[in-house]
């Protein structure tokens, strides 16, 4: 059936006397609708009962919108009020119409007419509005709307279609009789290219294996912390685990080894300005050190008391292995454009995993709402990667774009997962954790990547053991002693910390005089040993 009628002489004199080609009314009402006996055009836009998915002007329709439905979709009341105001004046500087079927009478079109700078966003909005807003929110998904507008808006440009005759209609069908050009889906490599111009790290998985002249050097580093007894802060030597009884973001008092998340033990360079103090007759020195989450604002993410807080000096086998990785950085990244990679590394923090031990999802350094680098909240170097020698039972690592406001982002390519096996080199991209405009995920709001996760790690969840040599630039002093590696504190934090970390202080002497204490020790040295021997093949 055809669903126009021919132009009757006085709707022609009537069109003539308006100047309107669409056969609009003449009359100068504020009806929501005036009626025609014009079919619509292939510019046209088809709603209501007789709104076709296949008519040209609505598969310019859909594509329009697709400019702007995900940025609809995600912002507030105000600023879809603008937006949708914005899209209507749009379409109507076009000049195309919007048509919609008489209820009684199939072969009678009706022109939508609509108020393009009133009741917007109101309970007054009329069709076209309400049209336009259910088309931008529905959710993605088979079927639905907003699937045919991403799916049919990839080669569909928004420009006018050159077809302006008047075009007929089939009710069973519902389709054009004319052949629609084919319209491809977005292309994923375009995507995935998004994503790879700013890759969130790099893994080198045969570095142990293409240096074996550190092999020695590791394992006897190694070998220096796991396979000797546990050690308090205040004592010296530096051979044993430094035990502390950490309270990571104001939680309960727990001991390092027994916690949830992966133990750490720090080494720097105690060379730098050895001086002696007249009063105590303490040697203390001022390496650069990494941060570490430390209870001074009572929040800690590590949560670690300053009175237990022990930085171990850097031994010979530690600088060769910093010196064979930090060439390799050179050599690889030493033309990758925002990352600083000319100053040698001068700490290092030893990582644990073992067993459901988790790393918490998190970012190396602090950024500010602007994605400006803080440098009074960062001991690290501004734009220097962290760089870190896995050892042991495979694990993974979990990548997160995360927004400041609405938290994780949901696409495909948000999120990331890699395998660290045994002698890789994980290359931390620094300009990954800046927040920043990222326009394929949102257009509006800073994204930044954020690594780790809330599940263990390792593989192997039951006996697994794991490490991780992290090396870094630091350009913050510290004043430790040189003989236990404890922080110097003022007068003024020696009380604070003993008035916030009482309950620490005494849960860790208590750990330390229990039987269960030497126990743990021996049960880490021959988890130690067994990982040892697993990984012997990089030994030879």
């Amino acid at each position: 059936f055809i669903l126009c009628t021919p132009l009757t002489s006085s709707t022609s004199n009537m069109s003539m006397m308006t100047g309107d080609n669409h056969g609009g009314s003449g009359n100068n009402n504020n009806n929501n609708s005036t009626t025609s006996s014009l079919c619509p055009t292939n510019d046209d836009i088809i709603i209501g009962k007789g709104g076709l998915l296949h008519h040209p002007g609505n598969i310019w329709f859909r594509s329009f919108l697709h400019n702007y439905q995900d940025r609809y979709h995600g912002s507030t009341k105000v600023v879809k009020t603008a937006l949708l105001k914005r899209i209507m004046e749009e379409i109507h500087g076009t000049g195309r119409r919007f048509y919609v079927m008489d209820d009684n009478d199939n072969n009678n079109w009706h022109v939508v007419e609509e108020d393009f700078t009133n009741h917007i966003g109101g309970g007054n909005r009329n069709v076209i509005s309400r049209k336009i807003s259910r088309l931008l929110n529905r959710k993605k998904g088979k079927g639905s709307s907003r699937a045919h507008i991403s799916n049919l808006s990839g080669s569909q440009s928004a420009s006018t279609p050159e077809i302006n005759q008047p075009h007929s209609y089939n009710l069973r069908s519902r389709r054009p009789h004319t052949q629609q050009p084919h319209i491809s889906k977005p292309s994923r490599n375009a995507a995935k290219q998004c994503v790879d111009d700013e890759p969130t790290c790099w893994i080198d998985d045969d570095f142990l294996a293409n240096n074996k002249g550190i092999i020695d050097n590791v394992w006897s580093t190694l070998r220096d912390i796991y396979c000797h007894p546990f050690r308090h802060p205040n004592a010296s030597g530096n051979q044993g685990i430094v035990l502390t009884a950490d309270s990571p973001r104001g939680n309960p008092a727990t001991v390092n080894i027994v916690r949830n998340s992966y133990l750490r033990q720090h080494f720097v360079q105690l060379q730098r300005e050895m001086r002696s103090s007249r009063k105590s007759k303490e040697t203390t020195c001022y390496p650069y050190a990494v941060g570490s989450g430390m209870g001074f604002t009572g929040y800690g993410s590590v949560g670690t008391p300053p009175s237990q807080m022990v930085y171990r000096p850097w031994t010979d086998a530690i600088q060769r292995i910093a010196d064979c990785v930090y060439n390799h950085v050179q050599s690889k990244l030493g033309g990758v454009p925002g990352i600083n990679v000319s100053s040698p590394f001068n700490s290092m923090t030893l990582l644990s995993f073992r067993g459901k031990q988790v790393v918490p999802p998190h970012r190396d350094n602090l950024y500010d709402s602007e994605g400006n680098f803080m440098a009074n909240k960062n001991s690290q170097k501004e734009d220097t990667g962290t760089f870190i020698l896995v050892l042991g039972d495979p694990r993974i690592i979990k990548f997160q774009l995360t927004r400041k406001k609405k938290g994780h982002v949901t696409h495909y390519l948000a999120q990331q997962t890699h395998v660290l096996k045994h002698g890789a080199l994980f290359m931390l991209n620094p300009m990954c954790e800046r927040p920043a405009i990222r326009a394929f995920f949102d257009e509006l709001e800073m994204s930044y990547w954020e690594h780790g996760q809330k599940v263990p790690s390792l593989l192997d969840r039951e006996n697994g053991m794991g490490f991780g040599m992290a090396f870094r630039v630091c350009v913050v002093p510290r004043q430790i002693n040189a003989e236990t590696g404890s922080l110097v504190l003022t007068e003024r934090e020696r009380k604070w910390d003993a008035q916030c970390f009482h309950d620490n202080n005494k849960l860790l002497e208590n750990f330390i005089s229990d039987k269960m204490c030497s126990a743990m020790a021996e049960e880490m040295y021959e988890s130690f040993h067994s990982m040892y021997e697993c990984h012997r093949q990089y030994k030879k």
